[in-house]
């Protein structure tokens, strides 16, 4: 691969790192051009020393635009933590909550402000898989519950006042999540419904998101038949499940992106063997 053909493919990856400061190896991936880092519990000791660390990550790169993203959904998932951040409760509480619209667009202002104070451009919310397996353990809270129009509302309240607050949302896990029993974390679950109940249901607050403009979306490692019929290709690594997204949802050139590329969920994959091609 070329030098320039290396550089744009750097672009398009996300990496994480050790420390509380930019270490070797975040400095290595910056200068090989990579456009984005996500920020996990291991790089946050406070406010000011992340505002700092991020910061940094982004001089480091200049004059090129660097991307910092973040866990920060509430509950269970999130980087910035009480008591030196808001205690942001789990999606599942908002759902439950007398008015969850007002809730979610409440949390997404919050959640804004304080990663745009901290140099975060990005966070990896809101979850809007429909929790219809209660075994779903990976899933679970994380989700605004089991109705789809319930998660659709949420979802689009959270998005609208998260941007609007100068941070981008991503919709997350497409093509949804929410019926699946295996954590994709250690192994590759499946979605085994048919087209017409992942359009109706699993599908619904992804359609609603796009309406509402939300920046990027994140594909899971996870298998969908009725969508992708090679066996073991799961969402993530299939051109068909991103087609659809962008086709049928009308996402058009917004930004999509897999999971975590380490996760469990790929490495029992059987991979065709390539070598020589």
């Amino acid at each position: 691969m070329g030098e320039d053909a290396a550089r744009l493919a750097a672009r398009l990856v996300c990496f994480g790192f050790d420390g509380y400061t930019p270490d070797a190896h975040a400095r290595e991936m910056i200068a090989k051009g990579c456009g984005a880092v996500i920020i996990f519990d291991r790089n946050i000791k406070s406010p000011t020393q992340v505002a700092t660390l991020c910061a940094d990550l982004k001089r480091l790169a200049a004059p090129r635009p660097l991307l910092v993203m973040i866990d920060q959904e509430g509950g269970r998932v999130r980087r910035f933590r009480p008591p030196q951040f808001s205690d942001i409760p789990a999606a599942a509480a908002i759902g439950a909550c007398s008015d969850p619209v007002k809730a979610a667009g409440a949390t997404g202002g919050v959640i804004a402000s304080e990663l745009r104070a901290c140099h975060v451009d990005m966070t990896l919310a809101p979850v809007l898989d429909v929790n219809t397996n209660p075994n779903n353990a990976v899933i679970g809270d994380r989700s605004y519950g089991s109705d789809a129009r319930v998660a659709s509302a949420c979802g689009t309240a959270f998005i609208d006042a998260l941007q609007a607050g100068g941070v981008a949302g991503c919709a997350k896990h497409w093509p949804g999540h929410g019926d699946t029993e295996e954590d994709s974390h250690d192994a590759l679950p499946a979605s085994r419904h048919g087209l017409r109940r992942l359009e109706s249901v699993e599908m619904a607050p992804f359609r609603a998101a796009v309406s509402a403009n939300v920046a990027s979306a994140l594909v899971a490692h996870l298998l969908v038949p009725a969508m992708e019929p090679e066996a073991h290709r799961p969402a993530s690594c299939s051109e068909r499940c991103v087609t659809h997204l962008r086709k049928n949802l009308r996402f058009g050139d917004g930004v999509v992106m897999t999971d975590d590329m380490e996760m469990g969920a790929l490495r029992g994959i059987p991979w065709p063997d390539r070598e020589g091609e």
